[in-house]
């Protein structure tokens, strides 16, 4: 997700389930992403999630997950954006 990149965030978060550990949890952990204690993924739009990690300090750290060329990719979400992000109950 791109700055000034409009994404629909109207979707309710909802918590990873075993195929999602196996996957997006995987390409987080291939990335050396910080992947916390629990995860919860938000759709945002065809073939793209808010990816969102509750680390131990209790804060929040997110992720854009879509899919590129050839593959899914995951990049961090800037702090700026982060901001902008309610968080998960």
């Amino acid at each position: 997700m791109m700055v000034g990149t409009e994404v629909s965030m109207e979707k309710p978060w909802v918590e990873f389930n075993e195929a999602d550990e196996s996957n997006i949890g995987n390409l987080i952990r291939a990335y050396h992403f910080e992947e916390g204690e629990r995860r919860f993924k938000k759709e945002t739009g065809k073939d793209e999630f808010m990816i969102a990690c509750l680390r131990k300090d209790k804060s929040w750290k997110y992720y854009s997950y879509y899919r590129g060329v050839e593959t899914y990719e995951i990049m961090m979400v800037s702090e700026e954006i982060e901001k902008e992000i309610t968080p998960p109950n």
